[in-house]
């Protein structure tokens, strides 16, 4: 049985809701977003970017643009374009059906 306490699963210190965030693999509290596995940042920059139909360049940065890109540098530092991309690769959708 887990030993929950204020959410988090006290024997390997990661959040007990349902895992780390599939864009960024930061291991905050994750919950279903726009369709898949996210932390709040990740879905909150991926409304932003739909909301105002973002059209972001490519940093062509190894650093930058690696898949643990968010994880390994800042979200500023991150590639957006990048980071978008992998929203929907893990499956956010900007509709709702």
């Amino acid at each position: 049985m887990e030993n929950l306490l204020f959410g988090f699963n006290m024997a390997s210190n990661e959040p007990s809701g349902v895992g780390k965030c599939k864009v960024c693999h930061n291991s905050t509290a994750s919950n279903y977003n726009f369709g898949a596995v996210t932390c709040y940042a990740c879905a909150a920059f991926f409304r932003r970017s739909v909301r105002n139909d973002a059209q972001y360049p490519c940093k062509n940065d190894k650093a930058c643009c690696g898949d643990t890109a968010l994880y390994d540098v800042t979200a500023y530092a991150a590639c957006k374009k990048c980071r978008l991309d992998r929203c929907y690769r893990e499956g956010m959708k900007a509709t709702c059906k």
